[in-house]
């Protein structure tokens, strides 16, 4: 009976508050209300908005002349990313929920630092956001808004290649830790936290009752964009290809240990998706997975026939099957916050 009185009070509660704040805006034609609407706990999400790269933006490239990233898949190819897969999960309730998707194929946090061509990195993405939301083009409905930032994975590819690749550096890389080159690559690793914190505190600055979500960077050091870079470096010496592997894995750990940091406030929550990933790895067959090194795509622009086998896509990119379980595994991850 107890716990019967607090939730009816609670609730006339929350609902005087509503009240007052929409008797407000009524007469402050300014006030920006769907901002500051409090939503009840546990309501279900009415829009997604998500910042980052190409794990996130479903081939979308800032290069109109560029083919789309699962192009070759056909009808099979099309919204096969994560936050798809993520409203699929939403609207399977009923709700009518929206995804703005500001993601862009190659992103960084900041060009300034990562250079990675004319393409806009999150930074700019969040800034295109604001001046659609000005200009009334956001429509986050009357539940919960979630905002997720997925960027990292390129930054950190850049930045390891620099070290590494003896050809960047007269012929020899960072091999070891202690290296000078190494050491600068973490230096360089920490700007990028420092960005990605930046940018969290700018994105925060439009509500306070809404959701953050910043997503961690996988370990993608068996991907074929690294190994192949490997092969070729070491000729053949597993001791050096371990080492780089290594210094790969360490700048991740890094930068995801650092975005723990970003996480300051009690509507910020930090997605490790390493926790998923690596048990696809150790436990494919789990998952319905045969290949998790490989890739579908390969080289010659060949597809293979069995892509929901693969984790891997291309090169680096996940497959459909993998963006469904990350999907999943988000929506499950923010239902609970």
């Amino acid at each position: 009976m107890a716990n019967l009185r607090f939730c009816t009070v609670h609730s006339f509660r929350y609902q005087l508050i509503r009240l007052a704040i929409s008797y407000f805006c009524v007469f402050n034609f300014t006030a920006k209300c769907s901002s500051v609407l409090p939503r009840a706990a546990g309501a279900q999400y009415t829009s997604l908005i998500t910042f980052g790269d190409s794990f996130t933006s479903n081939g979308r490239n800032a290069d109109p002349l560029m083919n789309e990233l699962y192009a070759p898949l056909g009808e099979k190819g099309r919204a096969v990313n994560w936050p798809n897969i993520f409203l699929k999960d939403v609207n399977s309730t009923g709700t009518a929920a929206k995804l703005y998707n500001y993601a862009f194929n190659g992103a960084p946090a900041n060009s300034n630092l990562t250079y990675m061509g004319i393409v806009p990195d999150t930074r700019t993405q969040i800034e295109m956001f604001m001046t659609d939301s000005k200009a009334g083009k956001i429509d986050r409905g009357g539940g919960r808004v979630l905002y997720t930032m997925w960027v990292g994975i390129n930054p950190l590819k850049s930045i390891w290649f620099d070290a590494c690749d003896p050809q960047r550096n007269g012929g020899k890389g960072a091999q070891h830790p202690t290296d000078p080159l190494f050491v600068k690559a973490v230096q360089r690793v920490q700007q990028e936290i420092d960005e990605v914190s930046y940018q969290m505190n700018r994105l925060r600055s439009i509500s306070t009752v809404d959701k953050y979500v910043v997503i961690t960077v996988p370990d993608l050091s068996d991907a074929a964009n690294f190994q192949d870079a490997i092969k070729v470096w070491t000729k053949g010496d597993v001791t050096k290809a371990k080492d780089l592997v290594k210094l790969l894995q360490l700048l991740t750990q890094q930068y995801n240990k650092g975005l723990r940091s970003v996480i300051t406030t009690s509507n910020t929550f930090l997605y490790d998706i390493s926790n998923l990933w690596n048990s696809i790895r150790s436990s494919p067959q789990k998952y319905g997975f045969k290949n998790v090194t490989g890739r579908c795509y390969d080289a010659n622009k060949v597809v293979c026939s069995n892509p929901d086998e693969y984790l891997y896509w291309d090169h680096i990119h996940p497959t459909p099957h993998a963006h469904r379980l990350i999907g999943n595994d988000i929506y499950r991850f923010a239902e609970a916050l």
